[in-house]
């Protein structure tokens, strides 16, 4: 929604008119980002097309999976970050240049300012590949700096909440409904309401 808002200052528009196009230009970069990810990973050019089109084709899923991404969602825009943090985790696996090392660290932080779900989503997934590829990582001598990248990543997305928490800004609703995801109030009806997509499409 931040992002919506600097298009429509920086460009003109309307910020009605930037919002209902942003979905187009959203949905563009994430089939774009998944496919040079998937790329990354699988060597058939293929595969990717097929899973993409098992999603589209056979109408298995629920509604909402197909209809959000018509619309300018954050959770769906964080599809973008999220591809290209595996891609350059797989990268850096593989080539471990520094390039790929920023990529991973830089797309982690984008990742966690576009939607909580995604950090939530991509931190299953960093995990996964963790445990995966450990052994490998240890013997190729760079499980450490896999890990500092990660760590980098994490500081520079809470950098800017942990400066305006200590300027006397608290924090926005959604910080308390990711939290409470995590703890014991999970599930109660707080102050943003009873609807779960309400307090993450805030941000």
């Amino acid at each position: 929604h931040f992002l919506v808002a600097i298009i429509s200052c920086f460009f003109g528009i309307s910020p009605v008119g930037s919002y209902l196009n942003f979905s187009i230009v959203s949905l563009i970069l994430i089939f774009i980002f998944l496919y040079i990810a998937f790329r990354k990973i699988f060597r058939s050019r293929y595969a990717v097309v097929f899973g993409w089109g098992f999603f589209l084709i056979t109408n298995i899923f629920a509604a909402s999976t197909y209809f959000r991404f018509q619309i300018s969602f954050p959770m769906e825009f964080g599809f973008v970050p999220l591809m290209a943090t595996i891609y350059g985790l797989v990268s850096y696996f593989k080539d471990r240049r520094r390039t790929s090392w920023w990529l991973f660290a830089m797309s982690l932080a984008w990742g966690f300012y576009a939607h909580f779900y995604i950090t939530i989503f991509t931190a299953f997934l960093c995990a996964a590949f963790g445990l995966l590829f450990l052994i490998p990582m240890w013997k190729k001598k760079i499980l450490h700096k896999v890990l500092l990248s990660g760590l980098a990543g994490i500081m520079i997305a809470l950098a800017p909440f942990g400066a305006g928490f200590l300027a006397g800004h608290p924090f926005e609703r959604s910080i308390s409904w990711a939290l409470g995801v995590m703890g014991e109030n999970a599930g109660e009806d707080t102050e943003e309401g009873t609807n779960e997509d309400t307090p993450a499409e805030t941000e």
